[in-house]
């Protein structure tokens, strides 16, 4: 197997707009990726338009149409765990990393910690901010606990993790803006399967505000690595990797990278459409006139 074929990219899109994110997003694997910039990228066509994304398929992309319940078509980021799953299963028992990014992502160096060694199932970052994770130094909230028992999991075993921008304790919360995860362990087909009984649980989302129900699919998805895996299979991948360009400012100075040419991957929402993103952060030729030439100035 050739180093390019170790991993796949997935990404999924359901408006015009994230249909010319992809489009940069797959520019970024070919153009900067090195010896990863042949592997298979595919595309998860979610939504109401009919999207063509011709402009992707020109980029070597693979189109795949969405399957999901229709009682979910609509909940917030339910496309995301869709999609995982379905590509979990078609890449089946097959040895490649599944690589999911967000389709407002960026990839600027080769990614080589996001292959992944016998011994690990996932490579991951911590979440960026606290938001709902839960205090290390604090009982379980409701929240957190119907999400425990619906996996069938103790509480105990979340072990603390770190959020990167606000620097906060809290129980094994993780973000999933950008990961790696080996098919075979089939992670996103149970992430599915629990995200589902949530979801669809009218009983308890009768008790979720917004914010609650936005980050039910990530909560779901950190209480599923503390409930299939051991620590050592958790690969945690070091701060070049999902930077959260997009709250940049907000990082301690320790933390901010110097260069957005110094990062590996990047997750960045809506940076690109503030009108002055090209003075947020220092960024050095090429790449300067490489985003230039795609995203608005």
């Amino acid at each position: 197997m050739s180093i390019a074929q170790t991993l796949v990219f997935l990404t999924v899109v359901k408006s015009a707009q994230e249909e010319h994110y992809a489009s940069i997003l797959i520019d970024s694997i070919r153009d900067f990726s090195g010896q990863y910039r042949d592997c298979e990228i595919y595309v998860a066509r979610s939504g109401q338009e009919r999207l063509p994304c011709e402009h992707l398929k020109a980029r070597g992309a693979k189109i795949v149409t969405l399957e999901m319940d229709d009682r979910l078509k609509g909940y917030p980021l339910a496309d995301k765990v869709y999609a995982c799953a379905q590509l979990e299963r078609m890449i089946g028992n097959e040895s490649r990393a599944l690589v999911w990014m967000n389709p407002e992502c960026l990839v600027l160096r080769p990614p080589v910690e996001l292959t992944l060694k016998p011994h690990e199932a996932i490579a991951v970052r911590p979440v960026h901010i606290r938001n709902v994770g839960s205090p290390i130094v604090e009982p379980v909230n409701d929240y957190w606990l119907a999400v425990f028992k619906a996996l069938g999991v103790d509480p105990a075993r979340a072990f603390a993790v770190e959020s990167f921008v606000d620097g906060q304790k809290i129980r094994a919360y993780f973000n999933c803006g950008t990961m790696s995860i080996r098919p075979e362990r089939k992670l996103c087909q149970f992430w599915k399967e629990s995200f589902e009984e949530l979801a669809l649980d009218k009983a308890f989302q009768q008790t979720l505000d917004k914010r609650h129900v936005l980050f039910l699919h990530q909560v779901v998805f950190s209480a599923v690595l503390v409930a299939r895996l051991q620590p050592p299979e958790i690969k945690m991948l070091p701060p070049e990797y999902g930077y959260p360009l997009h709250l940049h400012g907000e990082l301690p100075s320790e933390r901010k990278s110097r260069s957005l040419n110094d990062l590996t991957t990047v997750i960045y929402e809506e940076y690109f459409q503030r009108p002055n993103w090209a003075e947020g952060i220092a960024i050095h030729e090429p790449l300067k006139s490489w985003l230039a030439s795609r995203l608005p100035r």
